[in-house]
């Protein structure tokens, strides 16, 4: 959890991240990985519950 009062710059990895495949995993290294270069901090933003569930409700989700 980052604190309010931290000052690095925020790289976030939006998604549904409905189990870390191989394809989760390399966009959450690469997430990690410029953030480092432009000293941040790493971040995963993630939604619960799938946010089709609310648009498109009678077309539930794909869960791997």
């Amino acid at each position: 959890m980052v604190k309010a009062q931290d000052k690095r710059r925020p790289v976030a990895a939006i998604g549904n991240f409905d189990g870390v495949h191989r394809g989760h995993q390399q966009l959450l290294k690469k997430t990690i990985a410029f953030a480092r270069k432009i000293h941040g901090v790493p971040a995963a933003i993630v939604f619960d519950p799938h946010p089709r569930r609310y648009f498109r409700p009678d077309d539930p989700p794909f869960l791997l």
